[in-house]
């Protein structure tokens, strides 16, 4: 069954293909304006029935102005019929489509390949980081993360709650449109520490965040205490509720430990899930680790228009793990209103009736829209740091392992450093699964409308990504992006090559409807360089000590 979200996938590619690929180009924190119409040379469209003598020919071009002789655009010839009334259609004109990562061409006829926009961001403080990034039906996108002083979206940056010299982070969450433009951002948070860990979109448009507080914090309508925060903003940034999941952790760096993750269901509703130690409450459930010091995993279904995961509301709460330490590493939804849950565990772990084959190493979980468990798998070695769902069905993992690794299609190479990607089917069978080697980072990956899977993260020195071809980045980590075919294989890789001063960090990233992807990430100096230039396709920009990106990748 394809989900709400899968069919409007599907139309918006089919609409995306047919309208071609915006040709704007972004750089730093300026608004864009489109290049100046190119002289000399007719729209072909305008005036095609325009009067013109018999048999006459011209050149014409019916693009964006600024765009033919640029990338792979080109002008083609009109001819008048042979009446005089009537010019003909515009012959082997090349007008600007979506631009691929696929090729070193300029397919959208911007100037540049594969970098679609470029955007530069600068804070003061070096903890202040992107941790997840979304885009919604319209094409906006949301960034939510931690932050400390001061952080620069729009014209007016955000400051933090107190911003003395051992103050703690803030939360924040900003909107950028599809061309990268600031929309809106917001800042929550008080002394403590606060952190937004996770985004999610519905098929309205609103965004839906989660984080950690161990505060006080106020997301639009009422105080929330320590524990965990989510909230529901609509696409203009205006409060929707806020709710408040109290949990009374060992210590703060046990909150801390347990990053919540949200994922948006077909029907607007909200899978969030994590980890915890000692006691988290949903409202009239509470949940309890034994010992006290250790940890479970929670996950809880809730009502998207409420807020609330009451049972009354249509939600629900449970708790799995085993003696040892459980984690929740991400949660994806499927579109028959199911979550699939990836994350690890030391001592075996226990999903009702399903249980762990191994005393340590990588869950997989699928939970149905009541909050049973239908089937679980468990592997050795292996640490999942992401996963996401296809229109399909198909669950797709990546991380890192040790050791040699067997998800079902035999072991992997048994490399010194080394990530993986998998990929299990609806009912978590195996379908392929692949090694990289190198000083690799994957952070994130997401699934295209077609299929395909990109990851998403960090590297350096050389990398063996297919067969025996190795590729050699700098000494300083590049964010580096690998997009498979359905079946596993490699269609396209790419990286954000940093400069000699620059180390890129903290790469978070998201596919959208078009199938063209954001991707984010922190730019550090390691050098102790206070200021220079970065440039990710799109041309140079300037970056501060402390700088971070968002950038729109081809498909």
């Amino acid at each position: 069954m394809i989900s709400h979200r899968a069919r409007m996938i599907q139309a918006s590619l089919l609409a995306l293909i047919s309208a071609g690929s915006g040709c704007g180009l972004i750089l730093g924190l300026d608004d864009f304006e489109d290049a100046p119409a190119s002289g000399g040379q007719s729209s072909g469209g305008d005036d095609a029935t325009a009067s013109c003598r018999p048999d006459m020919s011209e050149e014409c071009y019916g693009g964006p102005s600024g765009t033919a002789g640029v990338g792979l655009c080109s002008s083609g010839i009109r001819t008048c019929d042979s009446s005089g009334e009537m010019w003909g259609a515009c012959q082997d004109e090349v007008l600007p489509r979506q631009e691929s990562c696929a090729s070193t061409e300029d397919e959208n006829c911007d100037g540049f390949d594969c970098t679609i926009w470029s955007r530069v961001g600068h804070a003061t403080n070096p903890a202040t980081r992107i941790t997840s990034i979304s885009a919604n039906n319209k094409g906006n996108i949301f960034a939510a993360g931690e932050f400390k002083d001061t952080v620069q979206f729009g014209t007016d940056p955000l400051i933090s709650a107190n911003r003395i010299e051992d103050s703690n982070l803030d939360a924040f969450i900003a909107s950028l449109d599809s061309t990268g433009n600031h929309r809106w951002s917001r800042q929550f948070g008080d002394e403590m520490n606060q952190a937004a860990t996770s985004t999610c979109v519905d098929g309205s448009g609103n965004v839906i965040f989660a984080g950690i507080n161990s505060g006080s914090i106020n997301l639009g309508d009422r105080d929330i205490g320590a524990g965990i925060f989510v909230a529901k903003f609509d696409d203009n940034g205006s409060h929707v509720w806020s709710r408040g999941i109290h949990a009374s952790p060992e210590s703060e760096s046990g909150l801390l430990t347990g990053n919540p993750k949200v994922s948006c269901t077909p029907d607007g509703d909200v899978f969030i899930a994590g980890g915890f130690a000692g006691t988290i409450q949903f409202d009239d459930v509470t949940f309890r680790t034994y010992p006290t010091d250790t940890y479970d995993i929670y996950i809880a279904r809730m009502n998207g228009s409420t807020g609330s995961w009451s049972a009354t509301d249509g939600g629900w709460s449970r708790r799995f793990g085993g003696p040892g330490n459980d984690s929740a590493a991400d949660v994806a939804t499927h579109s028959s209103g199911s979550a699939i849950i990836t994350g690890t565990f030391t001592q075996g772990i226990e999903f009702g009736n399903f249980s762990s084959t191994v005393d340590d190493g990588m869950y997989l979980a699928r939970i149905d829209s009541t909050g049973k468990p239908t089937w679980a798998r468990s592997f050795t070695n292996a640490r999942p740091s992401a996963l996401s769902i296809d229109a399909l069905g198909n669950t797709s993992i990546t991380g890192t392992y040790e050791h040699p690794v067997d998800f079902g299609g035999g072991a992997l190479p048994d490399w010194s450093q080394m990530t993986f990607a998998v990929q299990f089917d609806i009912a978590g069978i195996h379908r392929w699964s692949r090694g990289f080697l190198g000083q690799i980072t994957m952070s994130s990956l997401s699934a295209d409308p077609l299929n395909n899977v990109t990851l998403f993260g960090q590297a350096s020195y050389s990398l063996r990504i297919d067969d025996n071809e190795v590729l050699t980045l700098g000494d300083f980590p590049s964010a580096l992006a690998i997009k498979l075919s359905p079946e596993g294989r490699t269609i396209w890789k790419r990286w954000l090559p940093a400069s000699s001063a620059h180390s890129v960090t903290s790469v978070v990233a998201e596919t959208d409807l078009s199938g063209e992807s954001i991707i984010s990430g922190r730019v550090v100096y390691p050098g102790g360089a206070t200021a220079a230039t970065i440039d990710f396709g799109t041309g140079p920009q300037r970056t501060g000590e402390h700088s971070y990106f968002i950038a729109k990748l081809g498909n």
